[in-house]
């Protein structure tokens, strides 16, 4: 559907009667001087797209003049022999690019591993550590237990049926969540196993942890210097949660809530001191920082799928750099009415590559930023995006509406930086996609689409 003006939709003008007339008229002082105080923003004139037909030198008589002659503002610049054409033109180039997203503190948090046959081998290992907040737990009794409550996300990357294994073991080095990236690695001691379960179809778990782990956090916890909270953030570094061989898919456990949800103590994770005695209320204390490790590795199998094909993952580790390549000559027309850039997924090499009973969380959304800016991952991470796409249903293609964009072309100075395509959003799962290259499908190629209202006669 394009957005705009319904005479360029019917090729027929618009009947006004004569209050709409008087309308007309009394506008024409406030919307001359609107046009001629913003002709740096003069793309935004789309609501009037026949505005684009007029030099700004000739704005004023023009629209008076309009007032004078019944009808609509630039009336007898258009009639009803006016077609819409839409033409397709290539971007100017498209390639892919990559670069290392934050993967702490995200709302969820990835660990297993899944040697996906398109996207490569996946292995994310998950890191957190408990808070000391003596407001939820004050002391640890003799005879209290620990555990780790992982509340799981009911989307599953990898083979939905098998039964995944995981320990627990004691982190070795310092980190701060807020630092970790993607392709970072921390360590963590495999001889000390403070804890190991197992995953088939259930959405909670409940993890009892080690004894003597438990006593040191005890320490800590019970601990009255003036200077803990800084003696336990150096000292004490919480537990890694890590996949045993074998495993074959990715879980992700909800670390904390979206702006719609309310922190509850059940519904994320938390770290559980309870007691058999049925009298003594079981304590939840909440995870104080949290990240995950999380690297891909190519396979033969893998690399022999990347023929004619763009890969976009949501960590940025493959990404899209676009010069969409927009020029006054390419666009044709100064009277645009709609113009898309438009990509296709490969839907259908996604959905064979998978066996049966395994899955991936579903790509339905693109977002393209316009960036100015060596940082490039942490403004897709920290800014809104300027343009977001809704996966068609029908072709499978994701359309971004950049009309304005090709209007600053035309009438103004494009926003300086290049752009950047990406997928989802960076909040803890795993989200990829294929798009079309266009190579031996020329109708699957990514174009742009241009649509204007074109002259025929007077």
């Amino acid at each position: 559907m394009y957005r705009i003006n319904l005479q360029h939709i019917t090729r027929k003008l618009p009947v006004l009667n004569n209050s709409q007339r008087e309308r007309n008229c009394c506008n024409c002082n406030s919307l001359t001087h609107e046009l001629t105080h913003k002709n740096s923003q003069i793309h935004k004139v789309r609501r009037f797209s026949i505005v684009a037909f007029i030099t700004l030198s000739g704005i004023s008589t023009l629209l008076f003049s309009a007032c004078e002659d019944p009808g609509f503002v630039g009336g007898n610049l258009l009639n009803e022999e006016a077609d819409v054409v839409t033409n397709s033109i290539q971007p100017g180039s498209i390639e892919e690019v990559s670069r290392s997203a934050f993967t702490g503190n995200l709302r969820f948090m990835a660990m297993g591993h899944y040697n996906d046959p398109l996207y490569g081998e996946i292995n994310s290992v998950a890191f957190l550590k408990p808070a000391i907040n003596t407001s939820n737990v004050s002391t640890i009794g003799g005879e209290d237990t620990m555990q780790l409550r992982l509340v799981l996300d009911s989307r599953v990357y990898g083979d939905s049926t098998s039964t995944a294994e995981f320990e627990i073991y004691r982190v070795d080095e310092f980190w701060r969540g807020n630092e970790i990236r993607f392709g970072d690695q921390i360590s963590f001691d495999e001889s000390q196993v403070v804890g190991q379960f197992s995953v088939a179809e259930s959405d909670t778990i409940l993890v009892d942890l080690d004894k003597a782990w438990v006593s040191d956090y005890k320490d800590f916890l019970e601990m009255s210097d003036s200077n803990r909270d800084s003696l336990y953030r150096n000292n004490f570094f919480g537990l890694a949660i890590a996949a045993v061989s074998g495993s074959s898919k990715i879980l992700f456990p909800r670390m904390r809530p979206s702006t719609e949800e309310e922190n509850s103590d059940t519904e994320f994770v938390r770290f559980v001191v309870d007691n058999e005695d049925e009298e003594v209320e079981r304590r939840y204390q909440t995870v104080l920082d949290w990240a995950m490790t999380l690297e891909r590795l190519d396979t033969p199998e893998s690399q022999n799928s990347d023929t004619g094909s763009f890969k976009v993952h949501n960590y940025l580790d493959s990404f899209l750099e676009i010069d969409l390549g927009l020029t006054e000559e390419k666009l044709s027309s100064k009277n645009l009415a709609n113009v898309e850039l438009v990509f296709y997924k490969d839907r259908e090499t996604e959905r064979n590559s998978l066996p049966p009973g395994h899955t991936r969380p579903g790509v339905n959304r693109a977002r393209i930023h316009i960036i100015n800016d060596e940082r490039i991952s942490d403004v897709i991470f920290n800014r809104s995006p300027g343009f977001i796409s809704e996966e068609q249903t029908t072709d499978h293609s994701f359309r971004f509406d950049i009309t304005d964009y090709a209007n600053t072309v035309l009438f103004s100075t494009p926003p300086s930086g290049k752009l950047y395509l990406s997928v989802e959003s960076i909040n803890g799962l795993l989200f990829s996609t294929i798009f079309h290259t266009g190579e031996g499908l020329e109708e699957y190629k990514p174009k742009i689409l241009v649509t204007s209202v074109k002259q025929t006669g007077n």
